[in-house]
């Protein structure tokens, strides 16, 4: 719009005048439609799929309806009765909501659920691209969006790493893009908007702990900002106490962090300032602190 009104006031008086514009904006900004205005590839009942309704007579409602039964051996038989036979013969609205609880299942425990998310490149080989694009994107849609198609307070992330392992695939894409779209105006709660392929880089800083390959956290930086906090602050401080430090090794350290920050893991680069990295170190971190975005 900027751009527009600035090159028809430079036409109009002959390049005598050029606009200005003044701005302290840092960040992409979108105006705040609701998910449903915004996407228009699935329904609204799919995106709120507490109002989906059920036909008994569709074999994906079947499977959707054993799905929310919250009983493993219910979830498990049904994503076993899963083919991409079946896939191709329902909507794409239908098995969006389908993915949705996949996802559900896999982080409630389904074992079957889990091992589908796992497998999903070969389970979903013989489907047609779009009956799988659909598929994922719910998956993906459940991981941040609640029943009502609302952003959720707390993301859906029990099996965050698992999912987005998938975005390595390149035939997958579509589907990343797709979430990434959904995400882009609630770009202030993530580091970088999950779908994206940002490399995020986070700086570790340590002092030397009791041994020679402990390190004592002392802080955390990306983009050159302090991201470690205290989490439920105002509790610490109602009692006036912090908890014992917890000792992680490395690897349980750098996947803390691609966690709390919903970071793919494979996305993230940890420099360690303090010392070069060998791999059998362990990281003293305070437990009563997070990098989770508040």
């Amino acid at each position: 719009m900027f751009k527009r009104v600035r090159n028809t006031l430079s036409v109009t008086t002959l390049r005598k005048q050029i606009s200005w514009e003044h701005t302290s904006l840092s960040e992409e900004f979108f105006f705040n439609l609701s998910v449903g205005a915004r996407i228009d590839k699935y329904s609204g009942e799919a995106l709120s799929d507490n109002l989906f309704i059920l036909d008994e007579a569709k074999t994906s409602h079947r499977l959707i309806r054993d799905l929310k039964s919250h009983t493993w051996p219910t979830q498990n038989s049904a994503i076993e009765d899963f083919t991409a036979a079946i896939a191709n013969k329902a909507s794409v609205n239908s098995l969006f909501v389908l993915g949705r609880n996949i996802y559900q299942a896999a982080c409630g425990g389904s074992h079957g659920a889990s091992g589908y998310l796992s497998a999903f490149v070969a389970r979903a080989q013989e489907m047609k691209v779009d009956k799988r694009k659909a598929l994922l994107d719910g998956m993906l849609f459940e991981v941040f969006y609640d029943p009502n198609a609302h952003l959720r307070e707390e993301f859906k992330t029990q099996k965050f790493q698992d999912l987005f392992r998938l975005q390595q695939h390149t035939e997958l894409s579509p589907s990343f893009e797709f979430i990434a779209e959904c995400l882009l105006p609630a770009v202030d709660r993530f580091y970088s908007i999950p779908g994206k392929s940002h490399q995020v880089v986070v700086d570790v800083n340590t002092t030397p702990g009791s041994k020679v390959h402990i390190h004592v956290l002392e802080s955390l930086h990306c983009c050159g900002a302090s991201i470690l906090r205290m989490e439920d602050s105002e509790i610490q401080n109602a009692f006036n106490s912090r908890s014992r430090p917890a000792m992680l090794d490395i690897g349980t350290f750098e996947q803390r962090l691609a966690d709390q920050m919903l970071m793919p893991i494979g996305l993230l680069t940890i420099n360690y300032l303090s010392f070069k990295k060998k791999g059998n170190e362990s990281i003293s971190f305070p437990s009563d602190h997070t990098v989770r975005k508040p």
